[in-house]
């Protein structure tokens, strides 16, 4: 039993390693929650992850909103389900750790009896009814959307419900039968199929206060009696409703509620065990502060109508009160050694042998000591190399998960953990050291983000994003502007057209089954394109003018295409057995989109063709793996490396990282770039040149040098879109016969269009770690108080700020300025004309958290990653390149805390049409995988002839690049098959099918109109049965049962890839008869048909030898679909 009001004295050397060791010892020896109070949001979060390292048991962090007192800006939506979720489950934790800063417990939050009232359980197999389930959710803040993307979104789909509660990982869909719950399954956010049942759900509410009638209704009442009736508030008081926030809402959430909010002290046991630091004081006292000028300057800002603060958090001295209320351990950081209370006493620092660099002296320590001794290890320090290591010294130590594997009768352990600081143990002897004491410069490890598995589907057509006026373009008839979907009957059956709106105010219908003609308008200044006439003549002339245009630039594309597969290359061969050790090695899971490109280069290898192969995936998200891999084969087969980057920063990062990777491997690494001296520079080619090194990293200086290469394999380019127009002639001279894989995250116009006409081979990366955030970015005016408190926002969470500067003669005087603005702040100055040590010692340190601001340049835009970077602030970002926006905004938001990019300009009304228009692509394509995204804006933007020269760009304007690249496509298939035939015709070729049923998506069906269009145009472009059924399983997956026009659609689908595939120019049926016309070159079943003739002649007809008639009695329309498919299917 742990005595009440205990003091324990530590020094602050050791806080970090010995405070995680004694809570998780703590936990074990306590029946209820221990909680431990930290000095700051850092503190908390690192606790959390060191304390974990000791114990099996739960261990979380209550997090922060992680926002500046009175914020315009509201906490994300993953924080707070984490803070909900955390509350609600907190009387359930028994023998768990909850850490929690002093000013997050400061706060007050929304009272104990609303959050458990609005909850509620959802059970499979009970009876729920799924109107009240719809008013419950809509009561409890939750959203109703089309599809569900984020936490606190739900979606109805006839006799489904999608919902994504607060709290959970995944998304669940819930499958009712009239109003009983038959099935709840997880389904996959991004393809938003399902892939686990389960039993039940909890729902919890949206939001931290009541954001509904009754919650706004007490909003009123609060806010009509603390604040008087004036004009500027009304007006605060409208934006509140009208969801035009001044600040955010979340500080004025006592309002919505009758009773005072609670604390957390409200929702903890009177068993709870509290740990603290005697510094809760000095940290209480110090967040004050910061509130009250908070609160002063917006006071006058906003005209007094701001709630005071001792409405949101609680005093220094309330804190005292209710923590003398709890069984407690206090933590004094005091040199104190002789207290009797001291844990002290029992803990004491490593010796000094532990400080310097002779490893002799360590090993001889522990040798020599007479207890237990722990090692701490990271997942990247390669252990094996350890291991083998503190083998050859006698030493060989056990495994342990955590403290409870402690008492192993074993002297030497290790543990998986990154801890900070070694200490040893005097009372129980044992010793624990981390890797990193005994070999300072052994490679350390940075922050892991776990990728759960997450399938992520390419939706290759773009129908789906339409929106009502968007320019498209119809095959036949030319651009036109969408009007949306629109059902028609004719002769009484129902079907769902598409309507195109020309000039003159025309109007197209196209049938759903039309849509294989039917592509978006991708252009230059789209708001000016004139849209054509039906019937008029300047569609056809555009035809004709087009299709010599495109077979001649199929030609140019084929021949280049020609000349790679005639050039002998290498066949790799794949050693199984030693790649499967080296992917063991990789400390993340890789992603599904990961999985499909290491395929593609490994088969692409293996060929006796050059590859040729594009990668595309934002910063981050798994390219450079890719890139190992192949590099492995490389080397396992014998041929060396050249890898290929634009900065020294990236090539250093590179060459950090491959020797990591490959640590475990007999492979010389090395680099070549401005960091390297001449005589280094030398030495190094001389080794290329005998074989000596086998990977070599290096910028463009790699491309002026004459190096001998001993034995070349495989050249690897890292962000292609940074080097010149020479460097690619040299590269294209050089490395010709070569297999090249190319990474970017955003691609050159040039590689686009190869790589969308297949003569580059194309792998998109565009699936993200699971628990990564998307950045949020704001295009903003320069503002001194935005800045500040951009900053202010960032640091006092923990985290660190990359401010771009782009002149480097006036960059000292910008990181002053910044310096008076923010003196809380650490500031350091890094870029491209400092001195090759000093800027890696900058680079190196800003990695490390030596300080919290980095004013540069754009050299940071391929260069090292900061998981603690997570707020940049771009200034003049209007003279800034789309990609370049892109590349930078990629450097932040790397870990899973919310990151911000701030645009600033210093008039918005005074920038380009152009910069507009970048910035605005950059603000509203802020989607994981956008960098593939952002390259075809950019091609609009900069304008198509910076693609394909000034004759095609006229052409691309006059039809738009969707269908440019369709047609391109096409030609380069036919010129392959040999000769010449009229494109758009080619295009335009599918059998005629009428059979009188209703065959569409009902609306009742699928209400969104964008997803009913997408599976149209899917179904439109099937290529095969297969393909039909994947389809068929989506929609029953996602929108339930499907209906009988829905099931005529995949019938007709089917019976429409069947006349394709037979050559049948015609089909039609109505009631009891039909009619199939074949075409003179159709290849079908003669013995078949000659079959049914004999056997029941009266029901069949041939005339003029290509028509076939057919009269029969069917029950219904669907069992008559279901006799011509399998009619069909047997004289294939």
């Amino acid at each position: 039993m742990i005595k009440k009001n205990k003091k324990i004295y530590i020094s602050d050397q050791l806080i970090l390693s010995v405070i995680p060791f004694e809570c998780a010892s703590i936990i074990e020896n306590h029946s209820d929650l221990v909680v431990l109070i930290t000095s700051n949001i850092k503190s908390s979060l690192q606790l959390e992850k060191l304390t974990k390292y000791f114990t099996n048991r739960q261990v979380i962090v209550f997090p922060d909103w992680q926002i500046l007192p009175y914020d315009h800006l509201s906490p994300d939506k993953k924080i707070i389900s984490s803070r909900i979720s955390t509350l609600y489950n907190l009387s359930k934790i028994k023998k768990g750790l909850l850490i929690i800063a002093v000013q997050t417990l400061l706060q007050k939050i929304c009272p104990y009896k609303y959050l458990y009232k609005e909850s509620f359980l959802i059970q499979k197999d009970n009876f729920f009814k799924f109107k009240n389930l719809i008013s419950k959710l809509e009561k409890i803040g939750y959203c109703k959307r089309n599809e569900v993307k984020e936490i606190g979104d739900f979606s109805i789909k006839k006799s489904l419900i999608d919902i994504y509660p607060v709290g959970s990982i995944s998304p669940y869909r819930i499958f009712f039968e009239e109003n009983k719950i038959f099935n709840l399954k997880l389904f996959n956010i991004n393809n938003q199929l399902t892939f686990k049942e389960k039993e039940s759900i909890v729902v919890m509410p949206r939001n931290e206060f009541p954001k509904n009638k009754d919650g706004f209704d007490i909003f009123k009442k609060n806010y009509n009696q603390f604040f008087s009736k004036n004009m500027e508030f009304n007006k605060f008081y409208k934006s509140i409703f009208e969801k035009k926030k001044f600040f955010s809402v979340e500080y004025l959430q006592s309002f919505f509620f009758e009773k005072p909010l609670s604390t957390l002290f409200d929702y903890l046991s009177e068993k709870t065990l509290i740990i603290y630091q005697d510094q809760y004081k000095n940290n209480s006292n110090e967040f004050w502060k910061k509130i009250t000028e908070r609160y002063n300057l917006l006071q006058k800002k906003y005209f007094n109508i701001i709630i005071k603060p001792e409405k949101i958090w609680i005093t220094t001295k309330e804190l005292s009160f209710f923590l003398k209320k709890y069984c407690s351990i206090q933590i004094v950081l005091s040199k104190d050694t002789e207290n009797k209370n001291s844990i002290k006493k029992n803990y004491k620092k490593l010796p000094e042998c532990f400080m310097n660099a002779n490893t002799s002296e360590k090993f001889s320590f522990l040798k020599n000591f007479s207890g237990k001794i722990i090692f701490s290890l990271t997942k990247e320090d390669c252990i094996k190399t350890f291991l083998k290591i503190l083998a050859s010294e006698n030493i060989y130590p056990k495994y342990i998960k955590n403290i409870t594997d402690f008492n192993q009768n074993f002297n030497y352990l290790y543990i998986i953990g990154n801890l900070y600081n070694g200490f040893i143990n005097i009372k129980r002897n044992f010793l624990f050291v981390p890797i990193k004491k005994i070999f300072p410069n052994f490679n350390q490890n940075k922050s892991l983000i776990l990728i759960k598995k997450n399938i992520l589907q390419k939706k290759k057509n773009h129908l789906d994003k339409l929106k009502l006026n968007d320019l498209i373009i119809h095959i036949e008839h030319g651009i036109g502007r969408y009007q949306g979907l629109t059902k028609i009957k004719t002769a009484s059956i129902e079907s769902e057209y598409l309507v195109i709106l020309y000039a003159e105010q025309d109007k197209l219908y196209v049938p759903i089954s039309h849509l294989h003609l039917i592509s978006p308008y991708i252009g230059i200044l789209e708001k000016n394109i004139p849209l054509h006439k039906l019937g008029g003549g300047s569609w056809n002339k555009e035809k004709t003018k087009i299709n010599k245009t495109l077979y001649d630039h199929a030609a140019i594309l084929l021949d280049i295409y020609s000349k790679r597969l005639s050039q002998n290359g290498f066949s790799f061969q794949i050693n199984e057995k030693n790649y499967k050790l080296f992917c063991k090695d990789f400390p993340f899971k890789t992603t599904l989109d990961q999985n499909d490109a290491i395929k593609s280069v490994l088969n692409d290898m293996k060929k006796s063709i050059p590859m040729d192969r594009l990668i595309c995936g934002d910063v981050g998200f798994g390219k450079t793996e890719v890139a190992m891999r192949a590099a492995f084969i490389c080397v396992s087969n014998y041929k060396q490396v050249v890898i290929l980057v634009p900065t020294t920063l990236l090539a250093q990062q590179h060459f950090d990282n491959f020797k990591k990777r490959f640590h475990n491997w007999s492979v010389k690494i090395d680099i070549l770039s401005r960091f390297r001296n001449e005589t280094e520079q030398k030495n190094i080619l001389t080794k290329i040149k005998n074989g000596d090194i086998k990977i070599l990293i290096g910028t463009h200086k790699i491309l002026l040098k004459n190096i001998n290469w001993y034995n070349l394999g495989l050249l690897i380019i890292d962000e292609e879109h940074r080097f010149g127009v020479n460097h690619k002639e040299i590269i294209k001279k050089t490395y010709s016969n070569i297999d090249i894989l190319t990474l970017t995250a955003t691609p050159i116009p040039r590689t686009l269009n190869m790589a969308m006409t297949g003569i580059k081979d194309l792998s998109i990366i565009s699936q993200p770690p699971q628990e990564r955030l998307k950045i949020k970015s704001f295009i903003e005016e320069y503002n001194p108080i935005l800045v500040k408190e951009a900053i202010l926002r960032e640091i006092s969470r923990g985290g660190q700020v990359y401010y771009i500067y782009n002149k480097v003669q006036n960059i000292n005087n910008i990181a002053k300025k910044l310096s008076n603005l923010v003196p809380e702040a650490h500031i350091k100055i890094g870029h491209g004309q400092m001195k090759n040590t000093e800027l890696k010692k900058i680079m190196n340190e800003f990695y490390h958290h030596h300080f919290d601001v980095l004013v540069c340049t754009t050299i940071i835009e391929s260069g090292i990653d900061v998981p603690k970077a997570n707020t940049m602030i771009i200034e003049n970002s209007d003279y800034f390149g789309l990609s370049q926006l892109h590349q930078l905004r990629g450097r932040i938001g790397r870990s899973n805390h919310q990151a911000y990019s701030f645009f600033l300009v210093n008039n918005l009304k005074k920038i380009t049409s152009e910069a507009k228009k970048r910035l605005n692509a950059i603000s509203l394509i802020n989607n994981f995988g956008g960098g593939f995204t952002l390259s075809n804006k950019d091609l609009e933007i900069r304008g198509i002839g910076e693609l394909l020269g000034k004759e095609q760009s006229g052409h691309i304007q006059n039809i738009g690049f969707s269908l440019y690249l369709k047609l391109l496509k096409k030609a380069i298939e036919i010129l392959k098959n040999g000769g010449e035939k009229p494109l758009l015709e080619e295009l335009i070729k599918k059998s005629d099918i009428e059979l009188y049923v209703p065959s569409l998506l009902p609306s009742s069906y699928i209400f969104d109109v964008n997803k009913r269009l997408f599976y149209y145009k899917k179904l439109s472009n099937v290529k095969n049965k297969k393909d039909i059924e994947k389809i068929k399983f989506e929609l029953i997956d996602q929108f339930g049962k499907l209906p009988l026009p829905a099931k005529n659609l995949i019938l007709i689908s089917k019976i429409r890839l069947l006349t394709e595939e037979i050559g049948i120019l015609c089909i039609k049926s109505n009631g009891k008869r039909g009619i199939i016309e074949f075409d003179k070159q159709s290849t079908i079943n003669t013995e078949y048909l000659l079959k049914l003739f004999k056997q029941e002649p009266h029901l069949w007809k041939m005339e003029n030898s290509i028509k076939l008639h057919f009269f029969h009695n069917f029950k219904d329309n669907y069992t008559r679909l279901k006799w011509i498919k399998d009619l069909l299917k047997n004289i294939k």
